[in-house]
């Protein structure tokens, strides 16, 4: 076998596997999950930022299931600052 037709051959090798991989269904996009359970699920995005009084932390927390939205402050009790998102 010369060294072109050995080129030609992995390289119809790697587009036949690349065809075949690429058809079958490994990596499926990401999609919010349907729950039937009455259980909440929350999601939490985090901050930080620097004022004058210093460096100050925290986050929002959303439930899922009923939409409403919570605001901790590092050290702090959650507040509710919507019943319901839109």
């Amino acid at each position: 076998m010369t060294r072109r037709t050995s080129w030609t051959a992995i390289a119809a090798v790697g587009l036949i596997l690349g065809y075949i991989l690429g058809s079958v269904d490994i990596i499926r996009p990401a999609h919010a999950q349907q729950s039937d359970s009455p259980q909440s699920k929350y999601q939490v995005s985090a901050y930080a930022g620097q004022g004058e009084e210093g460096v100050h932390h925290g986050c929002y927390v959303l439930d899922t299931t009923t939409g409403a939205v919570w605001h901790v402050v590092k050290g702090g009790q959650a507040e509710r600052v919507a019943q319901r998102l839109p």
